[in-house]
């Protein structure tokens, strides 16, 4: 059993390193790709994917496939949110974003040739093909709420209503946008672990895993805007003070610092109560208290 955050994402490096990055080698894209998924980052939402099969008796090295197009699907949309047209960041992850160090011709192409990469690994997963349909759906239809998050962000950005908007407008951005891809990776793992034929218990287990991933994403979220305050450039791998250049709608613009702080304290809280359902919970326990700290 893996219980350390180090080995679950040493097991995501390698298999990417080992079968998508090889694959890759040819491509003429993959100076921008290679660049954007060598950078770094914490592998968190392949993490929640392996440590949520673990947790409901899978054995992790079945949901590899699934965690690895996770992240290729994440990491396509770090450089897409980079982009000029969208938040215009220059460093992502303490490093140019793909279309500083390259172009943003290569950066679009790269986003778009990853996403269809990680499709064709979820097709090619050593799964039953029941499995492989609902995975597929589950992060489709995650795919599609991120998207839809970023256009509602983007209406919010440099408009009349920045003043006005209500904190229940953010959180709904933020479900979107930062909690629906972490709730296909959670889920994905919970289906991949279940029985086939035990509809009821995985039906449980994919309503825990995405409440769950719901109340995590929302403290992830704040907690980034509280470190975009109050954090450096170093610490986080990517520019500070960026909401309020780009005159971004956040938690903390709306309802201050420290009521943005006790909100994610109690939304980690929520998020450690849903898994006492789950008997094998020690891990992620112990990862969703250090997430709300940033101790990972």
């Amino acid at each position: 059993m893996l219980k350390n955050y180090g080995d679950y994402k040493k097991m995501v490096e390698d298999f990417l390193q080992l079968s998508e990055l090889k694959k890759l080698q040819n491509c003429p894209l993959a100076p921008p790709i290679l660049h954007s998924l060598n950078a770094g980052g914490k592998r968190l939402r392949p993490v929640l994917t392996l440590a949520f099969c673990e947790a409901y008796g899978g054995e992790v090295k079945r949901a590899l496939p699934i965690a690895a197009a996770i992240e290729l699907l994440h990491t396509s949309t770090l450089i897409q949110d980079d982009l000029p047209c969208m938040d215009d960041d220059d460093m992502r992850r303490g490093q140019p974003s793909c279309h500083k160090k390259f172009s943003e011709s290569d950066a679009v192409l790269a986003a778009s040739r990853m996403a269809f990469c990680a499709f064709e690994l979820i097709a090619k997963a050593a799964l039953p093909s029941e499995k492989i349909v609902r995975i597929t759906q589950e992060i489709s239809a995650c795919m599609g709420a991120v998207y839809a998050g970023q256009k509602l962000d983007l209406l919010h950005e440099n408009s009349a209503e920045f003043a006005s908007i209500s904190p229940e407008k953010i959180l709904e951005i933020y479900e979107k946008k930062t909690c629906a891809l972490l709730q296909a990776a959670c889920v994905c793992g919970a289906i991949i672990a279940t029985e086939t034929g035990t509809e009821n218990s995985t039906e449980i287990a994919i309503a825990t895993a995405k409440n769950y991933a719901l109340k995590l994403g929302l403290a992830f979220q704040i907690t980034d805007d509280i470190l975009d305050l109050t954090s450096t450039a170093e610490a986080l791998g990517k520019p500070i003070n960026s909401d309020i250049k780009n005159k971004k709608n956040t938690y903390v613009s709306a309802i201050g610092l420290e009521k943005s702080r006790n909100t994610a304290r109690k939304l980690t809280a929520e998020a450690i109560e849903l898994l006492d359902s789950i008997c094998d919970n020690f891990f992620l326990k112990n990862l969703t208290e250090n997430l709300l700290n940033r101790e990972m």
